[in-house]
């Protein structure tokens, strides 16, 4: 079994907005397929306590142009919970996921 762990992505601070992305490529191929659908972004706790995980999502995730990457806006939450991030998308009929954890803190403590 190849077990796929979670990508880290940079950390956010408490009151900033970001981007974090979701790179399908392995799964795309050149030119095709593609991502088809509507990918999904969820956010659960990976570490710490938050009883609303799902705030930190700005709106719906989106595919980018390429068709090979799914983009979400997140700002920051509780400092100090660490946040699993996974993205669901469709590509030729199938389901894939992808996913990343990312830490909420503040700057300059």
């Amino acid at each position: 079994m190849n077990e796929r762990c979670p990508e880290f992505f940079d950390p956010i601070d408490i009151d900033e907005t970001d981007w974090v992305e979701f790179d399908f490529t392995a799964w795309t191929g050149t030119p095709t397929p593609l991502i088809t659908g509507t990918p999904v972004v969820t956010a659960e706790v990976h570490a710490g306590v938050d009883p609303a995980p799902a705030t930190m999502l700005i709106g719906a995730a989106i595919a980018r142009p390429s068709g090979r990457a799914v983009a979400q806006r997140i700002q920051g939450a509780v400092r100090g919970v660490s946040y699993l991030l996974r993205c669901e998308v469709t590509i030729d009929g199938e389901q894939h996921v992808l996913a990343g954890i990312i830490k909420v803190k503040k700057v300059g403590t």
